[in-house]
């Protein structure tokens, strides 16, 4: 017999109590699962693989509405820069604006980018936070409806972008303009 099938023969005098060899092994495989969960969300998550913006410019605000999956008419209105928290409603939660994208498209290999400096489809990347850590993401977009996952409370819609001035008006836009070949 090997030393490995002798541990797993082997009887704890307190089976699955914290310390034991069953609960020990358990906490090991959760633990596993989800490093391998985290590794296959970030290896297919599009935005992790785009190319991270420019610094925008902090006069370019934009006006989020936010929703509620749970209430439908409920709605709240917040106007924010890029990196500015806000709380959602009277919860713990805080969201930010994290990217702007002035012409949104997705590029054939999944990574996201704008096409032109112009607003031809613009959208936010909303991220939100619980406790320091991100619960949740999604696209924002101007003239849309909101977009969410199935596991989404929060729902977010893009209502205004006030101070954006393209590059062909004379400024250097808000976002760093990136090729369509990705």
């Amino acid at each position: 017999m090997h030393a490995r099938d002798d541990q797993l023969n082997r009887q704890d005098p307190e089976p699955n109590t914290r310390g034991s060899y069953a609960w020990r092994r358990g906490v090991g495989a959760v633990a596993v699962f989800a490093l391998m969960l985290v590794g296959s969300v970030q290896a297919s998550d599009p935005i992790t693989d785009a190319t991270r913006d420019a610094a925008v410019d902090s006069s370019v605000h934009f006006v989020v509405e936010i929703g509620s999956r749970l209430y439908p008419d409920w709605h709240e209105t917040v106007r924010v820069t890029v990196f500015e928290p806000f709380y959602l409603a009277d919860t713990d939660l805080s969201a930010r604006v994290e990217r702007f994208v002035p012409d949104f498209r997705i590029s054939e290999t999944g990574r996201i980018l704008s096409q032109t400096d112009q607003l031809e489809n613009p959208a936010v990347h909303v991220v939100v936070f619980g406790d320091s850590a991100t619960s949740d993401s999604t696209w924002a977009f101007l003239n849309f409806p909101p977009h969410f996952s199935p596991e989404s409370f929060f729902t977010f819609r893009l209502k205004q972008i006030e101070g954006y001035v393209p590059a062909a008006a004379g400024r250097d836009p808000a976002i760093k303009r990136e090729d369509a070949d990705g």
